[in-house]
């Protein structure tokens, strides 16, 4: 997974958490290497937001799938009760 920052920001509503030693150092590091690669500034925030969108895009298209994966069964069920 990429993310893509730009100058651009959307309208934001506030979001607060609590996390990990860890998880907090690891996610300095995904500031740093997007900030660096981007030759940017880049937000928690905009991190967030689009760890958010991507992970959404990624289970939409697995619902997606799962949902022609059934219908699929379906379809083969009402054939092998018709024969």
């Amino acid at each position: 997974m990429k993310l893509n920052f730009t100058k651009k920001s959307d309208l934001t509503e506030t979001l607060s958490v609590r996390i990990s030693l860890k998880t907090k150092k690891n996610f300095k590091e995904i500031l740093s290497f997007y900030s660096q690669e981007s030759d940017l500034k880049v937000t928690s925030a905009e991190v967030i937001k689009q760890l958010i969108n991507c992970h959404h895009e990624e289970i939409s298209k697995h619902k997606n799938t799962f949902h022609l994966y059934e219908m699929r069964v379906k379809m083969l069920e009402k054939q092998s009760d018709n024969q």
